[in-house]
Parts: C-alpha cells; sequence; structure tokens
C-alpha cells in the first residue's frame, strides 16, 4: 500500500491509492497529520479493493474533495449570475472560503458540525447575518446534489437551528415631513426623492427610469429595469399609476435630461449603484429642523456632547464656542418605500391597491412589512368600538352643572357595559288601516321579556312570556260586517 504524500505547496496530505480500474489516484485529503493521512489512505484503500472484488457495489464520486472546492464551484456558475453577487460575495469568501468547514470533505459535512460552525459566529455576526450563513450553505449543497457533483443528503436539516431575529422597527415619514424634506432636497434630486415617495420605487428602479416608461397624458409610470439590469426585483415589468403631485417633478426633470434617462448624471451616463442618496436625505431632513436632538462639538478640542436643545453652548475645556449639529434618526433612502405604503393605508387605501402599487406579488410583504401604522392613527380606529348612544347637547348653561352636586335631581343611572339599549317605541295616534282597533282595558299591560335583543311583546302578567311570543292580532274588518 502507498503511503500518502504531503504537499508543501498546498500545505495539504494527498492520498495515494490506486482505484477499482488500476489506475493510480491522488487526491487532497482531510488530514492534519502523518497518522491521519495515513488511516484516512488505507480506508480509501480497502473500499476500491473492495468494489473492484465485487464485495461492494460502486457508490457514486463526489466530484468535490471539499467542501471549499463546492462553495467556489457554486460562486463561480452560480451566485455570479445572480443580481446579489456583488453583494454577496465577500462575505461568503470571508466566511466560508477561509473556515474550518471548507477543509472537510462535502460527506463529512454534518449536521452537527454545520450547527458547531454557527455556533462560533453567533457572538461575531448578527442573528441575520448567521442565518444568512446558514441558507448560503443549504443553497450550495442544493446546487451541488442537482448537479450530481455531491451524493448525500444536504446537511442543513431542521437540527441546523434558524436564529431568532428581533423585528426592526419600522421607519416612515410623517405626512408633515415630506413638503420640508422635499424643499430641502438640492434641485437636480428633487425628482429622485419626489418618485421615491409618491410612487414607492426602489432606488435602483429609479435610477433606470427612461422616458419611454412615463406617460404623462395617461398618468401611468412602466417599472422593468433597476440599474444595469433589464429586470427589476420581482423579474417583471409591471405598470403604476403616477400621482398628481408628481407631474411636476417628472415633467422638469425629463425637460433637462439630454438623453433617455430621466434622471441621469450630469454628463449623461447612468448613476452607479454607490451613489450616497441617504447622505441627501438626512441633510435635507436635518436642514427642514426633522431632528431627535442636537450634538455640540468642539473643533478645537474634540469634546462632544449632546442635548434636547439646540441652545448655544462653550467648550467646558477651552471655552470656544461649540458647533451645533441636528441628530436625525437613522433613516434609509428605501424607507421612502415604507412611507408610501404607510402613509395610503393610513390615508384609506385598499391593502390590495397598496399592493398593486408596490408591486408585491403577496399581500402579507405589503401589509405585515411595510404597512406600518402611526399611534395616533390606531387610537382613531380603535375609537370605532362605540357601544353607547352619543350624548345629546345640552342648551343649558355650564354653569348649572355644579347644581346637580348641591341637593338637585341626580341624573339616570348610566348604563353598565353590556346592558341592552333599547331604543323606545314609536308613538301610534291612530291605528294602522284596515285593523279593527282593540277595546280599552283597565288591565294594565306592560313588555315582557328579554328587550334589546328579541322583539318585545306585549301581554299582561298572568300569561307567560313564551306564549305571547307571536301576539294574537284581531281579524281584519270587512265590508260585509256588520
Amino acid at each position: 500500500m502507498a503511503e500518502p504524500l504531503f504537499r508543501k505547496d498546498k500545505k495539504k496530505w494527498y492520498a495515494k491509492v490506486k482505484d477499482r480500474f488500476g489506475r493510480w489516484r491522488s487526491f487532497p485529503l482531510a488530514a492534519r497529520t502523518k497518522l491521519e493521512a495515513r488511516e484516512l489512505n488505507r480506508q480509501q484503500q480497502v473500499l476500491e479493493t473492495n468494489i473492484a472484488r465485487g464485495l461492494l457495489a460502486p457508490r457514486p464520486d463526489d466530484v468535490d474533495r471539499c467542501f471549499g472546492a463546492m462553495v467556489q464551484w457554486w460562486l463561480d456558475n452560480h451566485l455570479k449570475a445572480a443580481r446579489s453577487y456583488q453583494h454577496c460575495v465577500g462575505f461568503v469568501r470571508m466566511h466560508l472560503l477561509g473556515s474550518s468547514l471548507a477543509r472537510l470533505a462535502p460527506a463529512e459535512v454534518t449536521p452537527g458540525k454545520v450547527e458547531e460552525f454557527l455556533t462560533r459566529h453567533d457572538g461575531e455576526l448578527s442573528p441575520g447575518s448567521v442565518n444568512h450563513l446558514r441558507a448560503f450553505i443549504f443553497r450550495i449543497f442544493k446546487a451541488a446534489r442537482a448537479a450530481e457533483r455531491f451524493h448525500g443528503m444536504n446537511p442543513v436539516t431542521r437540527d441546523v437551528r434558524v436564529r431568532k431575529v428581533s423585528k426592526r422597527k419600522g421607519r416612515y415619514l410623517k405626512p408633515e415631513w415630506v413638503p420640508p424634506i422635499l424643499d430641502n432636497v438640492p434641485a437636480e434630486w428633487q425628482g429622485v426623492f419626489a418618485t421615491a415617495v409618491y410612487a414607492g420605487l426602489r432606488k435602483g428602479e429609479i435610477l433606470a427610469l427612461q422616458k419611454s416608461d412615463v406617460d404623462l397624458d395617461r398618468r401611468i409610470l412602466l417599472v422593468g429595469r433597476s440599474h444595469d439590469s433589464d429586470t427589476t426585483k420581482g423579474g417583471h415589468e409591471d405598470g403604476i399609476p403616477i400621482a398628481r403631485e408628481l407631474v411636476p417633478y417628472l415633467r422638469a426633470a425629463m425637460e433637462v435630461s439630454p438623453n433617455d434617462l430621466v434622471f441621469p448624471r450630469p454628463d449623461g451616463h447612468r448613476h452607479l449603484a454607490a451613489v450616497d442618496l441617504v447622505s441627501i436625505l438626512r441633510t435635507a431632513m436635518r436642514r427642514a429642523g426633522i431632528v431627535e436632538g442636537y450634538f455640540h462639538k468642539c473643533r478645537r478640542c474634540g469634546h462632544s456632547e449632546e442635548s434636547k436643545d439646540g441652545e448655544a453652548r462653550t467648550c467646558p475645556a477651552c471655552k470656544m464656542k461649540l458647533w451645533t449639529v441636528g441628530k436625525v434618526a437613522p433613516f434609509r433612502f428605501h424607507d421612502l418605500r415604507h412611507t408610501t405604503a404607510s402613509l395610503l393605508m393610513m390615508s384609506g387605501a385598499s391593502p390590495a391597491a397598496v399592493q398593486r402599487i408596490l408591486r408585491h406579488t403577496d399581500i402579507r410583504v405589503t401589509t405585515d412589512v411595510y404597512g406600518h401604522l402611526a399611534p395616533e392613527y390606531l387610537q382613531t380606529e380603535i375609537d370605532r368600538l362605540s357601544f353607547r348612544p352619543k350624548p345629546a347637547a345640552s342648551d343649558e348653561p355650564a354653569e348649572a352643572l355644579p347644581a346637580l352636586a348641591a341637593g338637585a335631581e341626580s341624573p339616570p343611572t348610566p348604563l353598565r357595559f353590556g346592558s341592552p339599549v333599547v331604543p323606545e317605541a314609536p308613538k301610534c295616534s291612530s291605528p294602522a288601516p284596515g285593523r279593527v282597533q282593540k277595546p280599552s282595558s283597565n288591565r294594565k299591560v306592560v313588555s315582557v321579556g328579554a328587550a334589546g335583543f328579541e322583539p318585545t311583546t306585549s301581554c299582561t302578567q298572568s300569561r307567560r312570556a313564551t306564549n305571547c311570543a307571536t301576539p294574537r292580532l284581531p281579524p281584519q274588518a270587512t265590508e260585509g260586517d256588520g
């Protein structure tokens, strides 16, 4: 039996095995010492010998000898063609290619080792990032199985728990904030921010918008591109209505645009995906006075303090006047899309209409993720639970009210919650037409039965209420009756 070989350039142990066809094969081993390499080399040689003698059925071979090679194959053949390649490739290379998991053979990656690998990252990364790592491992093995590069089971099972991610509080602009923010945005960016607020478009969809997609006469906007891609995030083109207040912004942008783009750069080219629109938004909010507090900074010694007011202060160390800067809430540009959904729903728009405007495939995304409701709106909505009759406006002056406490007649006792409220029966001065009026009687007639939720019945107290559920009426009078 041949001995394994250690390659100094690769810093790995390589097997030396004669396969079932009598050919010598060399492949990397997941061994750290020579003793481990000899044992793995021996096991592989025994396996090939038993297959050659017919004692074991040949098992389909995995193409990738280690998980790191599988990750690199997935990056080059699957993720590279995705729209999220630039955002994900660095994260995958840092946390998967350089990890201890990458040195294992694909068959050695078990649910327990994946859980151990993710647990080591719990303190380093956020729960959402750890879930992303879990999803990447699952997708890599799924793609390898579909391409017949791996023949085992996917190690990412239910035993590999999903980390709980705390839900971030949704942020959106209040209706009274929108006009001052748009007024404080630079002129060349007003159309971009107005389109984000009034149409709910994403950043890439706004920057890729072309003049042929805008029909101001019919007030229709076609959304089918994003940045340098011919498709949007959803992969389909949709037409949405243009708000009346958005028309002037779009018309002004199209008139000054030198090419087919609605919002190009000054040189006519499309804006890059890395353009910083967040700083423009927060600067406009700071200029509009929409702040949560103020930072007072000293430009000489670096002293800084925070307060709720923006009054002038002096540095306690060098007595220099402090520079006051407004503290703006951490708004993102994508929060303008949340603003569109939230303000539409609080204005009375139906969730189905908001879903069509935002182009969501599932209405639960619209209502649960984007539809933030202000506490004031919820207070107004919960006040719809009104079970009491509205108090009538009193004609007496307010000065007469304290007289009740001085011994005057007390007001009627208010009804308790759940008490039936019975409307007064209409007074009839004449009998119904076509009926004979029943002669009056000295016997007292009262209402029997539970009033308020079922018809009241009129009968004497000597009768039972169940016998009077349907009142008996006298026969109708006819012309032949004497």
